[in-house]
């Protein structure tokens, strides 16, 4: 069956948390407990709203509200400017994933008579057997008409797809894949927790404050984990784990070409070389498909700015004393985390306070902005921002602005 290679979910956020069968009220607490379903299943997943719903539930101050913003911290609920629908429907599509809601997109006929017409009648063109086939809420039936809340439902809070399969293995493992699940489940957990806490009566949880204080703490320590994590790198030992079918999957995945005829141990040494190609390969492939001249002029372009921005940022380089006494500069990729943090507070100090970045994103920006050749690679730019932050320097605020707020 195709949809056993579909690795990922996209869920209609606003449609699956207004369907607790108890209330009108909309509960975020549903959205969690959906992600925590299809992941258990292997699955990736992601969800989208769009910023009108979002600020709506903002301001009404849904249950389950925090679990939102969580979410969208943790980049799990992507926010979109408009037509929510679409985006679902166009994901679904290209990604080969599959698509949770009780939305038909169909045609609607109002009372007065009107008629709107919905993603069916505006995008003809779209794969719609190929989206109504894994759609987790609707099926086409006989007579070709759609019926809607099928496959999944909520009771309470809490969402149930029972008959939904468990995802295919990943093609691509990493030799972090079981930490990094490990933390995303943590993260998940701890929202679920405080979703769970929220719930409560002050009654029946006297401490609730307390409590969900502490789950924020924690949240804050997941969330410290899942920064200093290196970069995943592919796990070529496991590549011999997999089957011939799946190794010529990875293959075309990847863009190998004549892969069709080969053997198991010819597609993983062709899948070696193409993730880590030797010099001299790369030296064909560059003579094979050589640059552009707009290529080449923005790359000159960008050499050009670099030099002028090392130049520009050399007389902001700490010196230290060396065993003689004599001061020299300091080598290459030598400063740590907390020594690039001093360096970023010290410009911090000189620059004007009108003109310091005011949110956590420009902020960032900021900060790699003054990397020099000193700086380690390892002394990340969201570690050196928290290094900030635990030295009290820095505040950041816990909204969807997350401005930032100076102690210096």
């Amino acid at each position: 069956m195709q949809g056993q290679q579909r690795r990922k979910v996209w869920i209609d956020a606003s449609n699956v948390i207004h369907q607790n069968p108890d209330t009108d009220v909309p509960d975020g607490r549903i959205l969690t407990s959906a992600f925590e379903c299809y992941e258990k299943l292997g699955y990736e997943v992601r969800a989208i709203m769009t910023k009108n719903s979002f600020y709506y539930y903002k301001n009404e101050k849904i249950p389950g509200l925090k679990a939102l913003k969580e979410l969208k911290a943790a980049k799990k609920l992507i926010i979109v400017n408009s037509d929510d629908d679409k985006n679902l429907l166009d994901l679904c599509v290209a990604e080969k994933a599959w698509l949770v809601t009780y939305d038909k997109f169909d045609t609607k006929t109002h009372d007065d008579g009107s008629v709107t017409e919905r993603q069916r009648a505006l995008y003809p063109d779209l794969s719609w057997e190929e989206i109504d086939e894994y759609t987790r809420g609707t099926e086409r039936r006989e007579d070709g008409r759609i019926q809607s809340n099928q496959h999944w439902s909520v009771r309470e809070t809490v969402f149930y797809d029972p008959e939904m399969p468990k995802a295919p293995r990943s093609l691509f493992s990493t030799k972090l894949s079981k930490l990094a699940e490990s933390i995303d489940e943590l993260d998940l957990l701890l929202v679920k927790m405080d979703g769970i806490a929220e719930g409560y009566d002050q009654g029946d949880l006297p401490n609730k404050s307390d409590i969900r204080k502490r789950i924020v703490r924690l949240q804050g320590r997941a969330k410290g984990l899942r920064e200093v994590m290196p970069d995943a790198e592919v796990d070529e030992d496991s590549l011999s784990e997999y089957t011939l079918l799946e190794l010529k999957s990875i293959a075309k995945d990847l863009g190998i070409s004549g892969r069709s005829n080969k053997k198991k141990e010819q597609l993983i040494q062709m899948i070696k070389d193409h993730i880590n190609p030797s010099p001299e390969k790369i030296k064909q492939a560059e003579k094979k498909d050589p640059p552009t001249r707009d290529e080449e002029r923005l790359k000159q372009v960008r050499k050009e700015q670099q030099v002028a921005r090392r130049k520009a940022k050399e007389d902001l380089l700490r010196l230290r004393p060396s065993p003689d006494g004599q001061e020299r500069q300091i080598p290459e990729g030598e400063m740590k985390t907390a020594q690039c943090g001093e360096e970023v507070a010290k410009i911090l100090r000189k620059t004007p306070a009108s003109e310091r970045p005011r949110e956590k994103r420009t902020l960032l920006d900021h900060i790699r902005s003054q990397r020099t050749s000193s700086w380690s690679k390892k002394a990340h730019d969201e570690h050196i921002l928290n290094w900030l932050k635990q030295r009290g320097i820095i505040s950041i605020s816990d909204d969807d602005v997350e401005a930032v707020k100076y102690n210096l």
